[in-house]
């Protein structure tokens, strides 16, 4: 491929692979879309072993994955992507699955400190959390951000895990311009005091919108579906 020229990676009904280190594959040209063929089984396959440092690794600007699977089969696997240095990642239409409720990720997507990670857009995506051992939060951001996008997702996590958010965790970092619309979570556990459902953060300043979400948790006293600091996200 070559960066910035709009190149498609079409991938063939069927096609598996094998992810075993964090080196194992790389996105690092720029512009590159990667689009799955085929649908159910059909779709492309990526499954996680080996390592729980096993991972997909961002590294140039304006990448995009659509209509894939990927399988987490080792212990505690942190993160399906992580996002080093490239702003405006794609990830559509894609589905992550545990192996079981020891084989699995902890989290899909996460950022790295002090790098651009500006546009990161996380769209229709289905996961399904069966890990037993700390699952964390869908995207973890660790990094200052603007236009973070999460929408029309489906979560379920079979496997309390109390006080951690599903969907969003950006600790103190400041996120402006963000939309978390029409996301579906499920999820067993019963105290959401201080890690809340949709999003943990400790942040006060930024912008955003959380609107539309679709929640069952087991909490029963009261539940939390934003931590009560993120008075940037402005929630319907």
């Amino acid at each position: 491929c070559t960066a910035s020229h709009g190149d498609v990676i079409m991938l063939q009904p069927g096609h598996a692979e094998t992810l075993t280190t964090a080196t194992s594959l790389a996105f690092d040209v720029a512009g590159v879309t990667i689009v799955g063929m085929g649908v159910g089984a059909k779709r492309q396959t990526f499954t996680f072993t080996t390592a729980n440092t096993a991972m997909i690794s961002v590294t140039a600007s304006s990448v995009g994955i659509q209509n894939c699977i990927f399988v987490g089969n080792f212990l505690s696997i942190a993160t399906c992507f992580t996002v080093n240095a490239g702003p405006d990642f794609v990830v559509d239409n894609c589905e992550f699955r545990d192996t079981d409720a020891t084989h699995g990720f902890l989290s899909i997507i996460t950022t790295v400190v002090t790098v651009n990670n500006d546009g990161l857009t996380i769209t229709r995506n289905k996961v399904k959390s069966l890990a037993t051992t700390t699952p964390g939060p869908m995207v973890v951001v660790a990094g200052t951000t603007d236009r973070l996008v999460i929408t029309d997702n489906y979560h379920t996590c079979t496997v309390a895990n109390n006080n951690t958010a599903k969907l969003l965790e950006h600790g103190a970092l400041v996120i402006t311009n963000g939309l978390v619309a029409r996301n579906n979570i499920y999820t067993i556990n019963t105290d959401t005091a201080t890690g809340a459902v949709l999003i943990k953060t400790t942040a006060t300043t930024g912008s955003g919108i959380c609107c539309n979400n679709f929640v069952r948790t087991r909490d029963a006293v009261a539940a939390i579906m934003v931590t009560a600091a993120a008075v940037q996200w402005g929630c319907f």
